[in-house]
């Protein structure tokens, strides 16, 4: 009788990287950080590695252990859902996680999530209708069916109201810590409200295992798509900053991050060293690997020799071999024998491919393009490019072991490896006509947003557009798109979400186009206002002041965009209380916004506007109201 493997995997069969074996140290490793006592300082686990080499399995192993343990939380991230890599709204998804399964409360982070998004959507009163954290219990819960909805105005008072004639717990949190953190919360800015985020969730959790005297463990998976499309280390480090801010914030929970590449913090600050627990998650050892393919059956030694050789242990092209496996007892009715597999990975790939049917292959082929997809999204490219495949049987196609379930609902991913191997047997034609497919797909799903209402499924839908018409569009027809939608989401004050996505396009029309073409001091532009809504000023300067001088070379000086160039510079300089130097920055604007557009143009209005605010805050009310004026009289003769 073969030797099974300790933990039998869904399906039909054992899958190598679902399997544990040779993996007893790093369990060990969780066990023993569980087991400390906790400390002041923060601790993380950390299991890198190439893809395939099983982290994600490893990551579900322990969270499957952990469930048997009494008195222990946890919850799961995965960054493969772009929108996830927000942190506020990974902060919401844990935060969702942990109340929904252990009924942990978060009375400081709802009340400062709902106020910053309240301030980040002015237009959209915060109603039980609007707001995803309304379940009932909670505190802003009780505050909203006093106040029937949300303003900022007056909010401390009120709360304090509601408070305390709550429940003893609620009382106890407003009396010893709520009333001291969100006393300011009013008066701050969505981009300080935003930092100080990972502080609330994370005295919020610290509440509910000091009274429950209780251990957490919170994973953290495909932790390098967080820095997905980084090409520095300082932009790397400022991506996950919050990440380790919350790391910082909570010694009482023991971090799992899971990624490719081991994490570099101590690199930033020394001190990080002795909090990291890194591991390095590599091949099957070949003993392990020789179990798992006698437990699928495949027993001859010769042939394990061939296909451990082959795949160096690592699971992904262990499944693979299995697969061949399969296909060929069950489609050739025949035993495999050593021929049928190669000693690389590349041609491993090639003999299995030559077992299956030319509509699998062809779908196949298809699949390796999307990043993700649903049961529409593979009815429609099955149709559209007429592979024969059965509709029907998309259960089936999902039988394979690079086949996985998405992290978002419903979806389905192929192993990266696959996706790679499987497009360099695909012809460069047809997969530019499926990334033309799917940019339609994606870019249709933008059309007629509500900017009151973004949904996960649109910014989905605008990171997978951007995805594939980066590869499909030339530089500057991709910029002329993305303009469009990036405004919607602007208005929708989805800053955190557009800034890589603009670091990305300017990067791409800079090395096509040269560091100064007005194109990219336009992408820059708009990057630094993005910047700027948050409050980042520091980060906003210096490119608004290579954008402007990016438009005097390349326009002239007389040009309507070196008038926005020169306003957009003052206003930053103005936010960071540099009036000395916004106001001469203003007055430039001011003139060039009169010779190039006339003194009657709204533009010109929105310069004085600008500059009677300045005048404002220094002193000179009289002048700024005479500025203002002059503004009404421009706009009213407008209408």
């Amino acid at each position: 009788m073969p030797i099974r493997p300790k933990h039998p995997a869904e399906g039909n069969r054992p899958i190598a990287q679902r399997q544990f074996t040779d993996r007893e140290d790093f369990i060990a490793a969780f066990d023993k950080a569980l087991a400390e006592a906790v400390t002041a300082e923060p601790k993380a686990l950390v299991y890198y590695g190439v893809g395939g080499s099983g982290k994600t399995s490893l990551r579900k192993e322990l969270s499957r252990q952990l469930a048997a343990r009494p008195g222990c939380v946890s919850a799961s991230l995965d960054f493969d859902i772009a929108s996830f890599r927000e942190p506020e709204t990974a902060l919401f998804v844990l935060r969702k996680a942990l109340r929904d399964r252990f009924k942990v409360q978060f009375p400081s982070f709802d009340i400062a999530y709902a106020v910053y998004w309240q301030k980040v959507r002015p237009q959209v009163p915060l109603t039980r209708g609007s707001f995803p954290l309304l379940e009932s219990g909670t505190v802003l819960s009780d505050l909203l069916d006093v106040l029937g909805n949300l303003t900022v105005v007056g909010l401390v008072p009120k709360l304090a109201g509601v408070a305390l004639k709550g429940s003893r717990t609620v009382r106890d949190w407003w009396t010893r810590r709520g009333s001291k953190e969100l006393r300011d919360l009013p008066g701050m800015e969505p981009v300080q409200i935003a930092e100080r985020l990972p502080m609330f969730w994370a005295a919020d959790l610290k509440d509910y295992l000091t009274t429950k005297q209780s251990r957490a463990v919170l994973f953290l998976d495909t932790y390098e798509a967080l820095s997905e499309g980084e090409r520095t280390e300082a932009r790397v480090l400022r991506r996950d900053d919050w990440v380790r801010e919350l790391v910082s914030q909570l010694p009482e929970v023991l971090w799992v991050i899971c990624g490719r590449e081991r994490l570099r913090w101590d690199e930033s600050d020394p001190d990080w060293t002795k909090c990291l627990s890194q591991h390095l998650v590599g091949g099957l050892a070949e003993a392990d690997a020789r179990q798992f393919l006698q437990s699928c059956g495949i027993t001859e030694p010769t042939i394990q020799q061939v296909i451990v050789e082959g795949s160096q242990g690592l699971p992904y092209y262990l499944d693979l071999a299995v697969d061949t496996w399969l296909e060929i007892q069950e489609r050739q009715n025949k035993t495999p024998t050593v021929v049928d597999f190669a000693c690389t990975p590349r041609e491993v790939l090639t003999r299995f491919l030559r077992h299956l049917t030319q509509f699998e292959v062809e779908t196949l082929k298809l699949l390796a393009v999307p990043r993700f997809w649903d049961t529409r999204l593979f009815e429609r490219l099955v149709t559209e490019f007429q592979t024969g495949y059965p509709l029907t049987a998309f259960d089936d196609l999902c039988r394979f072991s690079f086949m996985n379930q998405g992290a978002a609902p419903d979806t389905w991913t192929m192993h990266q490896l696959m996706r790679q191997s499987l497009q360099e047997h695909t012809s460069p034609e047809l997969v530019k006509r499926v990334h033309r497919l799917l940019f339609g797909h994606y870019r249709g799903q933008l059309e007629d947003i509500d900017i009151s209402g973004i949904t996960d499924q649109q910014k989905a839908s605008l990171a997978e557009a951007f995805y594939h018409g980066r590869v499909l569009l030339s530089v500057q027809e991709f910029f002329q798109w993305f303009l469009k939608p990036a405004e919607q989401f602007r208005q929708a004050a989805q800053y955190r979400l557009l800034v890589p996505l603009y670091e990305q396009v300017g990067h791409d029309l800079e090395a096509k186009l040269g560091p100064e073409h007005p194109d990219v001091a336009t992408s820059l532009n708009n990057l630094a206002e993005l910047l700027r809504a948050q409050g980042k000023y520091a980060e906003a300067e210096p490119l608004s002041r290579r954008v402007l001088a990016i438009y005097e070379k390349a326009l002239g000086h007389e040009h309507p965009r070196v008038a926005e160039g020169q306003n957009n510079l003052a206003a930053l300089l103005d936010a960071q209380g540099k009036h000395a130097e916004a106001k001469p920055m203003f007055r430039r604007a001011l003139a060039t916004c009169e010779r190039a557009l006339g003194p009657k143009h709204p533009g010109v209005a929105e310069v004085l506007e600008n500059l009677a605010k300045l005048y404002d805050q220094t002193g000179r009310s009289e002048e700024a109201k005479k500025l203002e004026e002059r503004a009404k009289q421009i706009r009213a003769e407008k209408r």
